[in-house]
């Protein structure tokens, strides 16, 4: 399942192209403008240190607030995902 698709992936193959968006989507002029892209450097492995050990920092977007223009601050809604089985891997 997942585990075999990504033991398809090989070195240099790129895995994402990462994109921001210049300003909020409803203010005028708002463009989505590549900033990145993920290319693996070697194989991936598996990793038991990688499943008990690595752990994100998730948090909310209200707390970049500060650092936005204020006239953007009203046009933020902020992307929620529900937790049910459609957006859960097995």
């Amino acid at each position: 399942m997942f585990y075999d698709q990504l033991k398809r992936f090989e070195a240099g193959q790129v895995l994402l192209d990462v994109y921001a968006l210049t300003k909020p989507r409803d203010i005028e002029g708002a463009e989505e403008v590549k900033i990145a892209k993920i290319v693996l450097i070697t194989k991936l492995v598996t990793s038991r240190w990688g499943d008990d050990k690595l752990h994100f920092r998730h948090r909310r977007v209200q707390s970049d607030f500060r650092y936005w223009p204020r006239k953007w601050r009203r046009h933020h809604k902020d992307v929620k995902i529900e937790d049910d089985e459609e957006n859960t891997w097995g």
